[in-house]
């Protein structure tokens, strides 16, 4: 099993070689990476329902680390198969974590952690798994490693390097499907050289909310940044909103939402000096999205910004910022 940073590494050169029309060496790249490879780096997600259901080597360790935690398994135990057994155990973690998180039955790389965390730090059977986690677990163990994702009350940061000069993005995630999970999956798939992402925990969450992390970067993990850039993707112009204007070297805008909670009725309040790429034909609704989004990307004009018209869907267009923006 490789380490996350070389994991990530054929990760790209597998999207690369793909790209190129080169599928036979792709697939020779991708055949040395298990599914909990895949699983570790947010490639794919394991539930009952996934195709990757009875992928042995990774829903057994599932199974093993659900048991190390005081979760059940007595009718199959560690089968390798990802059944009902298997989901409701799941379900149970989930439950626990404190604060809540989404209670789905599906293993992905962030609850993965959370679930090798959890068995190594001891806890009483009545403490919940905190998600915001923490340096250290017993006796100088530490749960999160150069090159993985830390959370920060909730906010994740990728990819975490201790002691080190970054160039820091805080980059808001969108609504509905395009969670901070998805986010994360697409810039895990980046090569990011000295660039460190900071995804707040919600598509809208007040920036006020975020300084404190990026303040913990710097105060608790001896982290320097060079330069600060702000970044948003479709709903999470809302978020990205309350953070404009405050001090960053950059800010670029992927496809957002034109809605009222982030520029204001009739798009009366539009950040200065913005980049933004969009495609109208992404949006649809009763709320006139396409004629907000054309006026959005007139007014980043007038107010000295650069605003490109895509005919890519929206989640190329994420790519592309992200590439951008790293």
């Amino acid at each position: 099993m490789f380490n996350k940073i070389i994991l990530n590494r054929l990760k790209t050169l597998e999207l690369y070689l793909k790209n190129a029309g080169l599928d036979e060496e792709a697939g020779s790249v991708a055949s040395q990476m298990t599914d909990l490879d895949r699983l570790r780096i947010g490639d794919i997600e394991i539930s009952k329902d996934s195709e990757y259901s009875d992928s042995k080597d990774a829903v057994r360790h599932i199974q093993q680390y659900l048991i190390s935690a005081g979760l059940s398994l007595p009718r199959f135990g560690v089968d390798g198969e990802f059944g009902e057994e298997t989901h409701d155990a799941v379900i149970q973690f989930q439950e626990s974590l404190v604060p809540r998180a989404i209670v789905n039955g599906i293993v992905d790389s962030s609850l993965l952690l959370l679930l090798e965390g959890a068995v190594e730090r001891p806890q009483s059977p009545s403490e919940g798994v905190n998600l915001a986690l923490t340096e250290q677990v017993s006796e100088g163990q530490e749960v999160i490693q150069d090159g993985e994702t830390l959370y920060i009350d909730r906010h994740a940061i990728y990819p975490f390097r201790r002691d080190s000069s970054v160039d820091l993005v805080v980059f808001y995630h969108g609504t509905g499907y395009g969670t901070q999970d998805f986010v994360l999956g697409k810039i895990k798939s980046l090569m990011m050289g000295s660039t460190m992402f900071l995804i707040p925990k919600g598509a809208h969450t007040n920036f006020s909310e975020v300084t404190g992390a990026i303040d913990s970067l710097v105060n608790d993990y001896g982290v320097t940044i060079n330069s600060k850039k702000l970044g948003a993707w479709s709903g999470g112009s809302v978020g990205f909103m309350t953070a404009s204007g405050s001090g960053f070297d950059e800010e670029l805008l992927a496809d957002p939402s034109p809605e009222r909670k982030a520029f204001g009725i009739g798009v009366g309040r539009v950040p200065n000096g913005v980049y933004m790429e969009y495609n109208p034909d992404n949006w649809s609704g009763n709320w006139s999205p396409k004629r907000k989004l054309r006026k959005l990307a007139e007014k980043v004009e007038e107010a000295g910004g650069t605003a490109v018209l895509h005919d890519a869907d929206h989640n190329e267009i994420l790519t592309s910022i992200l590439e951008l923006i790293s």
